[in-house]
């Protein structure tokens, strides 16, 4: 029988897809290399050219070379015009505070995201006064860290966790659906190599991105700070020891607060000792008065704990948010145009706020306590002490 295959010729040049040719004198040099490679020419991805956002092109001959030159590059040297050139207002597609309503922080409610879609169309307001400005987007998402953290903060549910990671990637969020930060897009391309919230970016390596909002967080850190730092009070004292009263006794002796005393003398007070218009913010001296043995205990009234509490930890947050601007300057009118919404209008008198932009010293939680007291006419921050006491019980009963 006649053969009428065509004898194989060698030597002949095999193709490869990404590396160069080469050429075989044998069948079995053919076979050795495999079946990536081919007698028809395969078109190759190298040498080629590639594209930076900031870096000159260069050329690449291998994967290796590809790989080695890191994230950000393409073969397409057109792909970054559109990201190039003046900005333009007014896209209909431009949205910051898309992302408010998917935002996922537990406990946030419809009047709080409300607020912070106003800081966000705040931000973006003075974005847009500058767009081309070198730091416009930087600045803007700044303003908007800010902004969401004061919400958060007012609402009582800022926490490190949130400052750290949730409010960033919003921002993020924010600045790319508004247009301020424009080097993103919603698919990965070769150019967008990193994914941050919903979209994936590029960001040059001429700034430690991790830090962005490092002095804005450090500045958030402190009011919560103010907020949680308990003041140093007194040891409680439960019983008295006299040596008039033992076992069997008629009488038992019980420690009951003494009147506050009042007086302006208070700004001379020193940081140790600090008040506020004869405000004190350190825990007043404990008479004793003696409770006729099987006096019958007044059963806790938990709701004005609560409402104690509750108008405490309020007092204490607007105060340690308005700390911060008593630093520069402003008056008591700006105070409270800047925040019409703060109850702690309604609690702080004239000459006290008045002190406070002279820059009298003062203590959040500690002020606020004795603006508390002040308020339901208690002489004594020991009866907020067992306002938490009895809350703390209350919660651990109805625990199973």
């Amino acid at each position: 029988m006649t053969d009428n295959r065509e004898p194989a010729v060698y030597p002949k040049q095999m193709f490869h897809a990404s590396m160069d040719p080469i050429i075989v004198y044998n069948k079995q040099q053919e076979a050795e290399l495999g079946p990536d490679w081919s007698e028809k020419y395969i078109y190759g991805r190298y040498p080629t050219w590639k594209y930076h956002w900031t870096k000159p092109a260069e050329i690449v001959n291998n994967a290796d070379e590809d790989a080695a030159l890191g994230s950000g590059w393409t073969k397409n040297p057109t792909a970054f015009d559109p990201y190039k050139g003046a900005r333009r207002a007014g896209s209909d597609q431009a949205d910051p505070v898309k992302w408010v309503d998917e935002w996922p922080v537990p406990g946030l409610s419809f009047e709080d995201r409300n607020k912070i879609r106003a800081q966000l169309w705040k931000a973006d307001g003075e974005f847009w006064k500058s767009p081309d400005a070198p730091a416009a987007n930087v600045d803007s998402m700044k303003l908007a860290f800010v902004g969401i953290s004061k919400v958060l903060f007012q609402a009582g549910i800022l926490t490190e966790q949130l400052l750290q990671n949730e409010i960033p990637l919003l921002v993020w969020d924010s600045a790319i659906a508004g247009g301020w930060w424009r080097f993103a897009s919603e698919i990965r391309q070769d150019i967008f190599p990193e994914q941050l919230g919903h979209y994936f970016v590029w960001r040059d390596d001429s700034k430690d991105w991790q830090e962005l909002f490092r002095s804005e967080t450090s500045e958030q850190r402190s009011m919560l700070s103010e907020v949680s730092a308990q003041p140093q009070a007194p040891p409680a004292r439960d019983q008295a020891a006299s040596p008039a009263l033992g076992p069997g006794s008629p009488t038992q002796v019980e420690v009951a607060p003494a009147p506050e005393q009042n007086g302006r003398a208070a700004l001379a007070a020193t940081a140790s000792e600090p008040r506020l218009n004869g405000v004190s913010q350190r825990e007043p001296a404990a008479e004793v008065r003696p409770r006729q043995r099987g006096a019958r205990r007044r059963t806790p009234d938990l709701q004005s704990s609560r409402e104690r509490l509750d108008l405490v930890n309020t007092l204490a947050r607007e105060l340690a948010t308005i700390k911060p601007e008593l630093k520069g300057y402003c008056t008591a009118e700006n105070l409270k145009r800047r925040h019409p919404e703060f109850i702690l209008w309604e609690h702080i008198d004239e000459a006290e706020l008045r002190e406070l932009v002279d820059g009298v010293e003062f203590t959040p939680r500690a002020f606020a306590e004795n603006l508390t007291l002040r308020k339901f006419g208690i002489t004594s921050r020991e009866t907020l002490k067992k306002d938490r006491k009895k809350i703390r019980k209350a919660q651990q009963a109805k625990r199973p």
